[in-house]
C-alpha cells in the first residue's frame, strides 16, 4: 500500500514537468480524458450551463440527436447548414422569428413552400418582372374583398380564364360607354325603339317596359309633310302612361310639339321633359303615341326613342 501511494506521489509531482494528465482536473471536469483530449459523454448524458442551470447540451440516444436548451447565436455569429441538412420544428408553438432582422431572408435558387397554416404579411410584397403568383388548384382563393384599395394591372390585359360573378347589388362599373366588347363587338348601352308612323296611325302603345328604364333621346323624321297649315296641322305627342291610362292621358316625354308638316328629311329632336321625372319608366309603364289633328298626306314618318336601363 505504502508503495501505491508512494507511485502516486511521485506522478503527482512529476506529471506537470512531464505534461501528463491531471488527475485532480479530470475529476473536476477541468481536463478532458481520452486520446487527443476529446470529451466522451455516456448516452443520455445532459452538460447543464448556468448556477440554475440555464441551458444544457444532451444527446438523446433514442432520437440520436443532439438537444440544446437556450441556444442563440451572439455577436454577429453565424449559422451554416451544409448541403442536405435541414431545420425541422418538430410541433407546439415552435417558431422561427426574424422579424428583428433588417436582412434579405431568401432563398438563392429553390422555391419556398410555406404552408398549410397561414401567412400574415404586415408589409409590401414585390414581384420582380417575369415571376408570378400561381395558385396550383383546388379551392385557392385570391379574396382582397375586405381592401379598400384598388385592384389592377398598370398596363397589361386583365384576363379570367373561367369567367367571373359580380355579386348581388355590386356593379362591375367601366368609365367609357364604348369600351366594354364581348367578342369584338361593343356591348349596346341603350335600347333603341324604331316605330313606323303615316296617315292613318292610331293612337298605340309603342313599348312595355320590363325594368327600370330611363329615356335619354327622342327623334322624328319624315319623308312626306302633312300639306295643310296650323291648327289643323297634325302633331305627334309621345307619353309616358301607367296603369290604365289611354296613350293621350299619360305624361308627355318631351316638352317641345313634334309638328309633322315640318321640313322633311330633316331629323327632330323635342326637349325632353326631364323636370317631372317622366323620362324614367318602372316595371309595367308604357311608352304610348298620341296622334293629334289632321294626317291625310303625312307620310314615310319614323320616330325613335332612344332608353337606357337604371
Amino acid at each position: 500500500m505504502k508503495k501505491i501511494l508512494i507511485i502516486a506521489l511521485l506522478l503527482m509531482l512529476i506529471a506537470p514537468a512531464l505534461a501528463l494528465p491531471d488527475v485532480y482536473d479530470q475529476l473536476r471536469g477541468r481536463q478532458m480524458v481520452g486520446d487527443g483530449g476529446a470529451p466522451w459523454f455516456k448516452d443520455n448524458a445532459v452538460m447543464y450551463f448556468g448556477t440554475d442551470k440555464d441551458t444544457s447540451l444532451k444527446f438523446n440516444s433514442t432520437s440520436g440527436y443532439l438537444e440544446m436548451v437556450g441556444l442563440t447565436a451572439y455577436d454577429n455569429t453565424s449559422i451554416t447548414m451544409t448541403s442536405g441538412e435541414d431545420i425541422t420544428f418538430a410541433g407546439g408553438d415552435s417558431k422561427m422569428d426574424l422579424s428583428a432582422g433588417s436582412g434579405i431572408f431568401k432563398t438563392p435558387l429553390g422555391a419556398v413552400t410555406i404552408g398549410p397554416g397561414a401567412i400574415d404579411v404586415s408589409g409590401t410584397q414585390t414581384i420582380v418582372s417575369g415571376k408570378d403568383i400561381i395558385a396550383a388548384g383546388g379551392a385557392s382563393d385570391f379574396d382582397f374583398s375586405l381592401s379598400s384599395g384598388f385592384f389592377k394591372t398598370p398596363q397589361g390585359t386583365f384576363t379570367v380564364t373561367n369567367g367571373g360573378t359580380v355579386p348581388t347589388a355590386k356593379t362591375w362599373a367601366i368609365t367609357d360607354a364604348d369600351k366594354m366588347t364581348v367578342g369584338g363587338v361593343i356591348v349596346p348601352q341603350e335600347m333603341v325603339l324604331t316605330i313606323p308612323i303615316g296617315a292613318s296611325e292610331v293612337d298605340q302603345t309603342a313599348f312595355i317596359a320590363d325594368d327600370a328604364w330611363q329615356i335619354t333621346k327622342i327623334e322624328e323624321a319624315h319623308s312626306v309633310a302633312q300639306n295643310t297649315a296650323y291648327p289643323n296641322t297634325g302633331n305627334l305627342s309621345i307619353n309616358k302612361c301607367t296603369g290604365t291610362q289611354a296613350p293621350n292621358a299619360g305624361a308627355h316625354l318631351h316638352n317641345t310639339t313634334m309638328w309633322l308638316n315640318s321640313t322633311i328629311n330633316t331629323v327632330a329632336t323635342p326637349t325632353l321633359n326631364a323636370a317631372t321625372g317622366a323620362v324614367n319608366l318602372a316595371d309595367g309603364n308604357r311608352i304610348c303615341l298620341d296622334f293629334n289633328g289632321t294626317m291625310t298626306t303625312f307620310a314615310g314618318g319614323s320616330v325613335t326613342i332612344h332608353m337606357k336601363r337604371i
